[in-house]
């Protein structure tokens, strides 16, 4: 019975092993085996009681059995003691104990059966034949087999067999002893002292469980990769590990009942290296095996076929060690893998690499010299045969590698989030030949290779590939989806092909090949269906005056949605009369002798064309192919599928979908720009167009013909902005792209959006559209010009749009303006803009500016356009300098594009030598899209402030240093920050609204405000009994707007009005001293007033306690936590989770700020739980009070004027 094990002793074979014993003990054995239900024995075994063939020890959840089974026919039959799956038809065994010394039944009496399995008094599990002689033991010594009553051996449910002392130490587990199964919970590890470890080691054969001569564990000699040897030969490599912990991979079992989720982890301490993995709950059983013939393999069991399923291999092709030589390397990333030489290597023999015969491997073509530079090759499992070279940053590994003239490759990888050794780096050199590298996707288990290459510029470090980084999205094929970058990334998967190189001549129809044609009536439907392409008619009436587009398809938006159209310029003439199959109707095709697509007309003549050029299309006509894809761009695929020839998403229309750019290519100024139709039935090009300035390339334009009608804001440097429309549930991601050959804006949407698109109106309109399924209708979701005076220059010079306002935008001048003409401009007509109600300062001698001149600094804007752009800025100060020498400047805008410029730009000075034009006040709420305009005026210049202004600063030409823009007399004139008007402040908090109050203490109440443009804050209003005066507001306001702390807000301004003082307040302890948890201490009393219902600055006993955080420690200390909740929310809460927010609450507000959990702790203890929490010191309340109420008495309490206060003593 080959390649079939069965459990020994079955029925058809019980006469033939036990031939000497008398047949009522056969029989009574057949009975048990055959007839006792698999739960029936129990999952241990204990001193007294062995474990007999026939019988079976079976975990408690009944996953695994262990017992006596024989796999062959011979005579005397080999008996094994082992660990199988207990509830699978198919005999599977993952653990044998006796590999080498089966038993058999040739000595045994007749009544002794053949062998047994006992555990004894000294801690020991024995396998012993009839005989007596022991066969196999645990060999546990020293203390650890010291007898004791309670000893147990048990078979957990994870088929793991494990002997435990009567404490429940475990003394000896089957899982520090594989065979050739590597089971979830298990460890492959190596000893960092002692180079030790586990392996797995096949059996010989696949009837015959001996030690085979494959074996696999971890590398003893660098402790960071993994190979599989064929004795003491390598056969196979995992590569060096670059530091990730955990990753995982998903099947869905091939249509199985059940998916899988396998997380394999690494673990690095101290004292060992040890890979492990584990399940998802409710996966089908799942295990690797090392096979017989030396194969890794990753196998999961399928219900359905009653089979193990592979869904992972190691050996395979080019994969081998070393398979393709010295300096060779196998391409993984394609199928079948093929062997390639290194750049800068060719074949050592060319005959021989061209008839598959690879071990010579590859040669330099040039000799290297110490000042070649190296190149960096992304991807790699990186060679064997390496130097590992201790605690160096990236920098110290590339100049060791450089000083060495040797030294022919490096790479790195940073280990501080995984090690916990010493060494935080691994450093990798190599100084021979390059043996058994390959090239893998892009993931945790990859490596950049530094090559040295000949010719290669000293110094230079160049990138293979422009795209280093490269994103893989998550890819469902043929039953396997790669979550993340699987820790096994050298493993060939099922369909490997179709995930490691997608194949874009996808499923027929989605495609135009050549010798095909499309014709009105037919369409190509993209492969997910989101679009389709073919022949419409925009108006119904005249349905013969057909276009070729692409648009939504129906199923999915039943309204005729068009996105994309060819010939707008032409459109073709179908007579309904000659039918689709008649030869005289317009077509689409490939063309023979190019690469084009070639519209032609019902006659013949050419109507619209790609012209892609001969260049491009050389070699490949007659094997490229026209494709639409799922994002509704059609493309045009050379044969091995690489760069398109031609795409449609660089030609748009009045649409702009995700994925597609709007901008221009610096050295062709091509430009990418969107063009209204011509009316709602009419697709030719409208008057109406948007795209990228191409003076400037900083902004976006909406012209009308060549005039501006509408202009973005001036982009400030940021890379992707977001937004989210509550309308549809649809988030927008904005980006900017800008780097040497272009510069462009794109965008995505959210996974699940419905269809969002861009469109420019035949109205002037640039509209942002969302479907919305309730509906069945296209929702605006933004409109742009969106009010009546956005629409470009609508203000005149020197005005601005004002958008803050509450009820509609209006035109108003900027600070230092007033209306060039008072009649025009009350009566709504503003074209003639503003001038200036006081001039500036003549110029001074020498071209410099006047120093009586200062710039006014206006948050919140749009800035104007007819800028001019300087370079070689670095910062502030210098475009603000170059702005104060020009005595025409009036005006500066500034914005650093550190992160988002790659030409070499690290900031954006702009500056205005004319009118200001088309200026808006947009407000905060707008983001990093608006910015500060910092605006010439008179030294002496007060302006009237309006509400929406109220953070203007008026800085010196001549000077960086703020001054206060407020009367005489007011107590605040001196302060770095801006006074706020009491009347703003009443406006922000709706008369300090009891709905807005979110927090009181001993000096005041708390309330949240909302300024003009959407500006949250909170507001602290002091209270009248609070006996603060002027000057010592003044003081903690100063001292408060100088701190500067991650986890405190920043102090925006003050108004002391009257009788009035309301400042915006950080966190801050008794003393004024500042810790890192003084939020977390805040949090803490926050969540007791919430459990409790009781105010932190309640001055009533609680309960005979003097407030609330001595009554939540008096009811926690005396075990009556419970007692502490609110009775409103006992009924709806649960109390485990109630107990859990005391329990927090009182570790945040403990005395010591070291013993405060971290709010990152706080937030996840709150939201998974948690049964290991320490139990709470005792509060800060407690010495403070005793020590007050020592000094000053109870009645002191609420006096704070030069007294501590509960609230301050509560950290509030």
């Amino acid at each position: 019975m080959t390649n079939k094990a069965k459990l020994g002793y079955s029925s058809a074979r019980i006469g033939a092993s036990l031939m000497a014993w008398p047949a009522v003990i056969s029989y009574a054995i057949v009975l048990l085996l055959l007839l006792a239900p698999p739960c029936a024995t129990d999952d241990r075994l204990v001193p007294g009681k062995p474990l007999s063939p026939g019988a079976t020890i079976v975990s408690d959840g009944g996953s695994f059995a262990l017992g006596f089974f024989s796999l062959t026919n011979s005579t005397p039959a080999k008996l094994y003691l082992g660990i199988w799956y207990n509830d699978i038809p198919r005999l599977t065994v993952v653990w044998v104990a006796n590999r080498e010394t089966p038993a058999t039944n040739s000595s045994s009496s007749a009544l002794s059966p053949p062998a047994a399995l006992s555990l004894t008094n000294a801690s020991n599990l024995v396998l012993s034949d009839v005989d007596g002689r022991v066969l196999w033991t645990t060999n546990v010594t020293g203390a650890a087999a010291t007898a004791a009553a309670g000893l147990t051996a048990v078979l957990l449910n994870t088929g793991n067999l494990v002997i435990r002392s009567p404490n429940g130490t475990i003394l000896w587990q089957s899982f520090d002893h594989p065979a050739d199964t590597f089971l979830p919970g298990m460890k492959i590890r190596i000893s960092y002292e002692t180079r030790a470890g586990e392996r797995l080691v096949s059996w010989k054969g696949p009837n015959d469980p001996s030690p085979g001569s494959f074996s696999m564990g971890g590398d003893p000699d660098t402790f960071i990769q993994v190979f599989v040897w064929n004795g003491t030969l390598p056969i196979w490599r995992s590569g060096p590990w670059t530091g990730y912990m955990v990753a995982a991979a998903q099947t869905d079992q091939y249509r199985t009942t059940s998916s899988v989720i396998v997380y394999q982890a690494v673990v690095n301490s101290q004292e060992e290296i040890y890979m492990t993995f584990s399940l998802s709950d409710g996966a089908a059983h799942t295990r690797y095996v090392l096979t017989n013939s030396g194969d890794y393999q990753l196998q999961s069991w399928n219900s359905r076929s009653s089979a193990w399923v592979l869904l992972g291999w190691t050996i395979d092709g080019c994969s081998r060690y070393s398979y393709c030589g010295p300096n060779g390397y196998c391409d993984n990333t394609v199928d079948p893998s093929p062997c390639k030489c290194l750049d800068g290597f060719e074949p050592t023999s060319l005959g021989d690499w061209n008839s598959g015969r690879f071990s010579q491997g590859c040669r330099r073509k040039e000799g290297l010299r110490c000042s070649d530079g190296f190149l960096a090759l992304p991807g790699i499992k990186s060679p064997d045969k390496f130097e590992l070279v201790e605690n160096r940053t990236f920098q110290e590994c590339a100049a060791e590698c450089t000083r060495n003239c040797s030294c022919v490759a490096y790479a790195y990888a940073n280990l501080t989030t995984s090690r916990t050794k010493g060494d935080l780096t691994r450093c990798l050199v190599w100084t021979g030949e390059l043996i058994d590298t390959e090239k893998v996707n892009n993931g945790a288990g990859s490596d950049t290779l530094y090559l040295r290459i000949a010719g290669l510029d000293a110094g230079m470090m160049r990138a293979k590939s422009n795209a280093l980084k490269t994103v893989l999205p998550a890819v469902l094929i043929s039953g396997l989806l790669i979550l993340a970058a699987f820790s096994l990334a050298w493993f060939k998967f099922k369909a490997a092909v179709l995930l490691l190189l997608p194949r874009l001549c996808s499923p027929a129809g989605d495609k135009l090949a050549h010798g095909e044609s499309l014709v009105p009536g037919e369409t190509i439907v993209s492969d997910g269906g989101a679009f389709v392409l073919g022949f419409f008619a925009p108006s119904n009436a005249t349905p013969g005056r057909q276009y070729l587009g692409i648009w939504y398809n129906d199923n999915s938006i039943p309204v005729r949605t068009v996105v994309w159209i060819a010939n707008r310029d032409a459109p073709v003439m179908v007579d309904e009369r000659s039918g689709g199959n008649s030869s005289s109707v317009p077509s689409l095709a490939l063309a023979n002798d190019t690469s084009n697509l070639v519209l032609a007309d019902a006659s013949g003549r050419i109507v619209w064309t790609t012209n892609v050029t001969a260049a491009a299309g050389s070699g490949t006509a007659g094997s490229t192919a026209a494709v639409l894809q799922n994002n509704g761009n059609l493309l045009i695929l050379p044969p091995n599928g690489a760069t398109p020839l031609w795409q449609s998403f660089d030609h748009p229309t009045d649409t702009f979908i995700p994925g597609m750019k709007v901008g221009l290519r610096h050295r062709t100024h091509y430009e990418w720009r969107i063009v209204s139709w011509k009316g709602p039935g009419d697709p030719s090009p409208g008057s109406f167009s948007y795209g990228m300035d191409p003076n400037t390339s900083l902004q976006l334009l909406l012209w009308n013909g060549t005039r501006i009608y509408w202009r973005t804001s001036v982009w400030t440097g940021y890379t992707i902005v977001s937004k989210y429309h509550g309308t549809t549930g649809t988030l927008i991601y904005v980006a900017v792209v800008d780097n040497e050959d272009e510069i462009y804006t794109t965008f995505t949407v959210s996974d699940g959006a419905p269809p969002t698109r861009y469109v420019v109106t035949d109205a002037g309109k640039f509209q942002l559209l969302s479907w919305n399924r309730n509906a069945s209708a296209w929702t605006t979701l933004e409109s742009w010009p969106s009010r009546a005076c956005s629409p470009y220059g609508s203000c005149g010079a020197y005005g601005y749009c004002d958008h803050t306002q509450a009820v509609g935008a209006t035109c108003k001048c900027l600070d230092g303006f007033e209306p060039a003409s008072q009649a025009e401009w009350s009566g709504g007509v503003f074209s003639r803009g503003c001038h200036r109600s006081q001039a500036l300062a003549p110029c001074g001698g020498g071209g410099g500016g006047d120093e009586g001149d200062a710039f006014l600094a206006m948050p919140n804007m749009k800035v104007p356009d007819k800028f001019v752009l300087l370079g070689n800025m670095t910062s502030g100060d210098e475009c603000a300098a170059a702005c104060r020498r020009n005595c025409s400047c009036v005006a500066y805008a500034y914005a650093s594009l550190r992160s988002s410029s790659a030409k070499g730009d690290i900031a954006r000075c702009l500056v205005w030598t004319g009118d200001l034009v088309d200026t808006q006040m947009i407000g905060a709420v707008w983001g990093v899209t608006a910015e500060t305009l910092h605006l010439r005026v008179p030294a002496g210049f007060t302006g009237k402030r309006r509400s929406s202004e109220s953070e203007k600063k008026l800085v010196p030409a001549t000077s960086v240093r703020t001054s206060s823009e407020l009367g005489e007399g007011n107590p605040t004139e001196d302060l770095e920050f801006p006074s706020i008007q009491f009347s703003d402040i009443v406006a922000a908090t709706n008369h300090f609204s009891r709905a807005r109050m979110i927090g009181r203490g001993g000096f005041g109440k708390v309330y949240k405000g909302t300024f003009l443009g959407g500006r949250e804050v909170a507001v602290k209003r002091l209270s009248k009994d609070s006996e603060q005066g002027i000057e010592e507001f003044k003081n903690e306001a100063i001292l408060i707007s100088k701190l500067q702390h991650r986890n405190l807000v920043r102090l925006l301004g003050c108004c002391t009005e009257g009788a009035e003082s309301g400042y915006i307040a950080p966190e801050y302890q008794t003393e004024g001293v500042f810790s890192v948890k003084s939020d977390v201490y805040s949090f803490g009393i926050l969540v007791l007033e919430i459990v409790s219902g009781i105010r932190i600055s309640s001055t009533d006993d609680i309960m005979g306690s003097p407030g609330l955080v001595a009554y939540a420690w008096k009811l926690w200390k005396e075990g009556n936590a419970s007692d502490l909740v609110d009775s409103s929310i006992v009924e709806s809460c649960a109390l485990d989770e109630l107990l859990l927010c005391i329990h927090v609450g009182l570790l945040c507000v403990q005395d010591e700020p070291n013993g405060r959990p971290l709010m990152s702790s706080v937030v996840s203890i709150l939201e998974n739980g948690s049964v290991s929490l320490p139990a709470p010191d005792r509060p800060a309340y407690f010495a403070e009070r005793s020590c007050k109420a020592q000094e000053k008495g109870d009645d002191d309490a609420q006096n704070s004027r030069n007294s501590l206060t509960m609230t301050v003593l509560q950290g509030r």
